[in-house]
């Protein structure tokens, strides 16, 4: 019967543990660039930056409405919180299964939950912590599936792994490992039953129409007011302008970011040289010394007690690193080594566990000698993660730039912005409504320069939303500098 609960048991405690951490840090309001981003168009139901994360989207606004409480920019933070304590949860789980020790799986899912990228972003509004808790899900039910060669937890396993590719591209890089965990539970079965798992992966995909059918509603109810500019499928109400089926293509496949560029680059000499490069620093940086001598430890025992369940840890992390190495328009790339860091984190576990188990003498001071051995290897960067977390979150608040901006500019001009600046702008604008009628459009300076002499003759003012280090033409006069966020608010044609 421990054995059976066991799991659940350290998934629920570290599950609540996580959230206590993330709940007393979350970002209080709007953030910016895509955190701002995922705040708006999961409250207003808009079309984001391809591919469009139609899990996150419509579970956030699930999510947000039906939570009674907070703020709506606060309720999808939260909703990423909670899917990232899910996913230390479930590391948990994956670590309880392999060790049989309750102390060792809660000890390694809290130690995962507050390395400092995982806790960074767990306290804004992500797509990628929905995308890990799902692929996490889908791990372990693989795991489990492989090691009782059963196929009962492979549907779950192949439904959790669809959503976690309806939310993110990324979960491509744990499928893999899922074959391979669950590799001797799939031989036996037949062409009907491996037909209806592929459904089950398939089924989550559905989602996806949300892209198009929502872009076509946009455009039909006149709900993005650019196009009185002349603009069609602005970011952050109607990205890409994705209706048609050659849009629609266009936009699931991210063109406009080539990140076929980074495919092609990870089987390249030099894109293994980057990756290798990337993932040391990045691996010592969040693990450091004794974790990552930890997760070595367990790798190489888990090569000789179960090399299965090795080799889809160490794939796992070793593509996402890859990725996040060579996939140079992201800015920031941790976010794609999430899977990497989260089977790092099991292997440390897994080491601790196997390193007390072969010193120890005594069966029942194994599980304190393990949970020993992970405290000195994940406490040190327990006070760096707060420290960092806390500057981040907590001297910041989107709405102030909203506000400040509304301030300054009249009713009904037209603000051109750098994406940083421009989604706590679209924030106030569609969810709170308190921007007015302005027009926002996200770019640079020169990206619609044309359209100024028109656009300011129509509407009497066009403003420009910079970064103070961003350089401003000499036709354009700054009219406001705020120090306090950074940024320079510019005005063309005086």
């Amino acid at each position: 019967m421990w054995r059976r609960t066991g799991g659940s048991l350290s998934g629920w405690i570290v599950f609540a543990g996580s959230l206590v951490f993330y709940v007393s840090t979350l970002a209080p309001g709007v953030e910016l660039w895509d955190t701002g981003e995922m705040q708006t168009d999961a409250n207003a139901l808009f079309i984001a930056h391809p591919t469009g994360f139609p899990l996150f989207i419509l579970g956030g606004w699930l999510f947000a409405h039906l939570l009674p409480f907070g703020d709506p920019a606060w309720r999808i933070s939260l909703f990423a919180a909670c899917a990232m304590a899910s996913a230390a949860a479930m590391l948990a789980v994956f670590v309880y299964d392999l060790t049989r020790s309750l102390a060792c799986g809660i000890a390694a899912g809290l130690g995962f939950a507050t390395l400092t990228a995982i806790w960074s972003w767990a306290v804004r509004a992500d797509m990628h912590d929905v995308a890990l808790a799902c692929t996490a899900v889908a791990l372990v039910c693989a795991a489990r599936a492989g090691a009782a060669r059963s196929p009962q937890p492979l549907a779950y396993a192949c439904v959790a792994w669809g959503a976690a590719l309806a939310t993110h591209p990324v979960a491509l890089f744990a499928l893999p490992s899922l074959f391979v965990l669950a590799w001797p539970a799939l031989v036996p079965l037949g062409y009907a039953r491996l037909r209806t798992l592929a459904l089950c992966a398939l089924a989550p995909l559905a989602l996806y129409a949300y892209v198009p059918l929502r872009s076509a509603i946009i455009e039909r109810t006149h709900a993005d007011p650019n196009v009185t500019l002349g603009v069609r499928g602005t970011a952050l109400v109607d990205d890409g302008a994705p209706a048609s089926l050659a849009a629609f293509g266009r936009y699931i496949a991210a063109t406009r970011f080539e990140p076929s560029h980074a495919f092609a680059d990870l089987s390249s000499r030099s894109g293994i040289a980057v990756a290798f490069n990337f993932g040391h620093a990045l691996a010592y940086e969040q693990f450091g010394v004794l974790a990552l001598a930890l997760a070595l430890v367990g790798f190489g025992a888990l090569v000789y007690r179960n090399p299965r369940v090795a080799l889809a840890l160490g794939m796992l992390s070793l593509g996402g690193i890859a990725f996040a190495a060579n996939y140079r328009v992201e800015s920031a790339p941790q976010r794609n080594a999430f899977s990497a860091f989260w089977a790092l984190a099991v292997l440390a576990g897994y080491g601790a566990w196997w390193l007390a188990e072969s010193v120890v003498q005594r069966e029942r001071w194994v599980a304190l000698a393990a949970v020993g051995l992970l405290a000195l290897a994940f406490a040190p960067a327990l006070g760096h993660s707060l420290a960092i977390v806390r500057d981040t979150t907590a001297h910041f608040d989107g709405r102030d730039t909203a506000f400040e901006v509304a301030n300054v500019t009249p009713d009904g001009s037209v603000i051109v912005s750098t994406w940083t600046y421009a989604t706590p702008l679209a924030y106030a604008k569609y969810v709170t409504h308190t921007f007015g009628s302005r027009f926002i459009v996200s770019g640079w300076p020169g990206d619609y320069e044309r359209s100024y002499p028109s656009w300011r003759k129509r509407f009497g003012h066009v403003y420009f939303l910079t970064s103070q280090n961003v350089p401003i033409d000499a036709r354009y006069e700054r009219r406001y500098v705020a120090p306090r966020h950074a940024f320079v608010l510019s005005e063309y044609g005086l």
